[in-house]
């Protein structure tokens, strides 16, 4: 993910929290709001309730795949946060690539 595609701050991270609509997913649970951009930009959320540091790591950069390859058919204009729920340790990255894509085309986020 390029560095101006990513939400970095935490203060950004709230706002999108805060103000943003969110949908819930079987495995994610996807948080988005319209920004005053161009780009969509990316934050990725695994708790610790998701496991050990290897896990939610594995899983991170499993998310961040999956985003990568909607890149260009994806709305630009929003802030975006995926948050990884506990029941994502027991999955296959096929379903969880599935319930992504689910909840972003239910979020209209998908073209």
């Amino acid at each position: 993910m390029m560095r101006e595609k990513k939400l970095r701050k935490t203060k950004e991270y709230a706002t999108v929290y805060r103000r943003g609509e969110k949908i819930y997913g079987k495995y994610v649970l996807l948080f988005f709001m319209p920004n005053q951009q161009e780009i969509s930009r990316f934050g990725v959320v695994t708790t610790k309730k998701v496991g050990n540091a290897v896990i939610r790591n594995k899983w991170r950069r499993r998310i961040k795949e999956i985003v990568r390859e909607y890149g260009d058919d994806l709305q630009s204009g929003y802030d975006i946060i995926v948050l990884a729920r506990p029941r994502i340790k027991e999955s296959e990255f096929s379903s969880v690539k599935k319930d992504i894509t689910r909840v972003l085309r239910k979020a209209r986020l998908l073209r």
